[in-house]
């Protein structure tokens, strides 16, 4: 599934929010200075702190890599703001989206190639722009904060300067006060990749309304729910590992293997055991029949062609021993409760997420009304707040950081802002039903609806495959509109029927030329209407001559009129 959101018909492009946005989230950020003994002395005992105090962090990582749910919903955000376009803008508006520094001619000279170089510093790293804005939601939503680290090009290493983003667990102080990566969780401080005192290291986080310089994210009011969820989890595994055993086989001494050599059991034979003889089924007897059961069991395992998959074990005895035959299983019932309750668990879970809960769940039981509108609160309250962060942050600690390095006052460097475009995400997201429905409208051509639809030019029909799907939908057309479909789609055709009888071919209402596309000039007068008769040569217009009707008599002129009978009653003369 990716995120779309609503685009109105009239609105052909996406767009940013304006730079006076509101910020739901605030974004923190500050510059580390290794070459400062000071800072590192702060730095190693906030990081000490943060081990102690702030495990919930810790805690949040864990929780990440072991819910499913939760990686899902953190992926699809940080998979969306990875395909956002990031670019340097200069605000000319504040109402409106910043302008590309490219586009603006009043900048100070230099200031356009300085941001320019800047900004493509930070798609060195593995995987570009795209990769670090990833990472560095995926910092921001789980444990609340990252580090934006570069390294820098090392003299005779071959390795060009990178930037990247890290979390807080990689980045640690050594026993030496140096600041380092910590690039695996087995690492060894030996292990550590050191910093050079040159290199840059900037700490992004999305501030705590409580205490500033804390790092808070949804995930830290989860943990409880999240280590329910996974006791519940457990238990649901305890039980289901406790059916994985066979049980046990209660087998009644007396019986054996049934071989073709064996003599049958009767009871003639049964009494020749004397008192002080062993029966059937004890001693090496029993051994035996215990390794043939065993044998009949596993061997389908281990071989699937074995007959002893097919064939059963047949087992010789005295009847009354049969029925002593039994399996114990020592297995834990499912409680239906313990589903149940991990549901409603992880139902609240997904509601304190950053994230809608139909994005995790699915949409198969929302309409798709309802899946639009879902979408677009999805962009607008869910990820462009972190968006916003992520822009603000990135031009307080690195851009205007890089541009006054490069001998440019503070108010020249303020100027300038990192902001976003969201082309990439916002797409309509019925084009297809829409392309139709435009079609359907003649606001589009045939062209546009099969680009919508996926298809090319060479899935048009043809002029014969119109004409005939014309004919099958509408059955019989009147001659003239006949005549000019031929015209238009099988103009040969016509031509040659017009050669074998020239005068079948008479001038086509100006209508239909019209509808066809005949220019004014080409299209054939109409009939001239009769010229009018004077009115002195007028004659008067005979009435019609109605005959009577035959039962009607002439009435003399002094007779009077008799009224007609009445008709008379049908029926019960009582009703």
């Amino acid at each position: 599934m990716g995120v779309f959101t609503r685009v109105e018909p009239d609105d052909v492009a996406a767009k940013a929010a304006p730079f006076s946005a509101p910020r739901p989230l605030r974004a923190s950020a500050q510059v580390l200075k290794l070459d400062t003994r000071t800072e590192i002395d702060n730095f190693a005992r906030a990081n000490a702190r943060a081990t102690a105090s702030d495990a919930w962090q810790t805690a949040a990582w864990d929780y990440y890599d072991e819910v499913g749910e939760v990686k899902y919903a953190f992926g699809v955000v940080a998979n969306t703001i990875s395909r956002i376009r990031v670019y340097a803008g200069v605000v000319t508006d504040p109402e409106r989206p910043p302008e590309g520094i490219e586009n603006v001619n009043d900048l100070t000279p230099g200031l356009l190639e300085c941001v320019q170089a800047g900004m493509k510093k930070l798609e060195t790293g593995p995987g570009g722009m795209p990769a670090l804005l990833r990472d560095l939601t995926l910092n921001i939503c789980v444990p609340g904060e990252g580090y934006l680290v570069q390294i820098p090009e090392r003299v005779g290493s071959e390795l060009p300067e990178t930037w990247a983003i890290y979390s807080s667990d990689a980045v640690k102080v050594d026993a030496q006060g140096q600041v380092a990566l910590k690039l695996s969780p087995h690492d060894r401080p030996s292990d550590f990749t050191v910093l050079p005192k040159n290199a840059y290291v900037g700490r992004i986080w999305r501030n705590h309304p409580r205490y500033a310089n804390e790092a808070d994210s949804s995930m830290r009011g989860l943990l409880g729910l999240l280590e329910e969820l996974m006791l519940l989890n457990r238990a649901v595994r305890a039980t289901a590992r406790s059916r994985l055993n066979a049980g046990m086989i209660y087998v009644p001494d007396g019986l054996s293997v049934a071989r073709a050599e064996a003599t049958p059991y009767t009871e003639d034979n049964d009494s020749t055991y004397g008192p002080d003889a062993a029966p059937a089924g004890t001693g090496d007897d029993e051994d035996e029949f215990e390794q043939e059961l065993i044998d009949a069991m596993t061997t389908p395992i281990q071989d699937e062609d074995s007959a002893a998959a097919v064939v059963p074990l047949i087992v010789r005895g005295p009847a009354e021993l049969g029925d002593a035959i039994k399996q114990f299983k020592f297995e834990r019932s499912f409680d239906p409760a313990l589903a149940t309750r991990a549901e409603t668990v992880l139902d609240r879970i997904l509601m304190g997420l950053d994230i809608p809960k139909e994005i995790v769940k699915g949409m198969e039981s929302i309409k798709f009304a309802n899946a639009v509108v879902i979408d677009d609160q999805f962009f607008r309250a869910n990820v462009e707040p972190i968006v916003l962060l992520i822009v603000d942050a990135l031009t307080t600690v690195y851009l205007h950081q890089y541009i006054v390095a490069h001998k440019f006052t503070r108010e020249q460097a303020e100027r300038v802002v990192v902001w976003y475009d969201p082309a990439n995400v916002i797409v309509r997201p019925n084009k297809s039903q829409d392309a139709t429905d435009g079609f359907d409208r003649y606001a589009l051509s045939a062209a546009a609806w099969r680009q919508a639809h996926g298809f090319s030019e060479a899935d048009a029909p043809d002029n014969n495959e119109v004409l005939t799907r014309l004919v099958i939908s509408k059955g019989q057309l009147p001659d003239q509109l006949t005549e000019a479909l031929l015209r238009v789609f099988a103009p040969d055709l016509m031509n040659a029927a017009r050669a074998g009888n020239p005068d079948a071919a008479g001038n086509l209402p100006p209508e239909v030329q019209q509808a066809l596309g005949v220019p004014p000039s080409e299209a054939p007068a109409p009939p001239a209407a009769p010229p009018p008769v004077p009115m002195e040569n007028a004659q008067p217009t005979p009435e019609p001559d109605i005959p009577a009707p035959p039962y009607a008599t002439p009435r003399q002129p002094d007779e009077p009129v008799t009224p007609a009978p009445l008709p008379k009653k049908v029926g019960n003369p009582a009703a």
